[in-house]
């Protein structure tokens, strides 16, 4: 996420470092609240019934020796098709979730005025 916000900003060496504390921060405040604890849950309800269609509780057991073992391979077998079945339920949820969180930490008005503390005119000493 922090990668996609990176390539969303202006290149980095046209930023004050205090525009790029600020930005750095809204990165934090925006990937932790994205994290967040009911935020995994949801995603976790919609994963797992995915993954009980492809795998055993059996399988699951024997994934904890993975690479190594048959059941390693099968699940490198099955990723690409969990993935296809997936994405479309995750996608929605990703963006409505970002939107709300977005709006949660006033991303819009904050990067306004980070960008406009750079455009500001130095005041002149009375």
């Amino acid at each position: 996420m922090a990668k996609t916000m990176q390539q969303m900003m202006p290149a980095t060496q046209q930023m004050s470092e205090k525009q790029k504390e600020e930005i750095s921060k809204l990165q934090g405040e925006l990937f932790s609240k994205m994290m967040s604890p009911e935020f995994i849950h949801t995603y976790l309800e919609l994963m797992v019934p995915v993954y009980q269609h492809h795998f055993t509780r059996t399988d699951v057991d024997q994934m904890i020796t993975f690479y190594s073992s048959p059941v390693g391979q099968k699940f490198v077998n099955e990723q690409p098709l969990i993935t296809q079945e997936t994405f479309p339920k995750i996608m929605p949820l990703m963006q409505q979730h970002l939107q709300g969180v977005m709006k949660e930490t006033n991303f819009d008005q904050r990067m306004r005025e980070i960008f406009a503390e750079e455009e500001k005119p130095p005041s002149k000493p009375k």
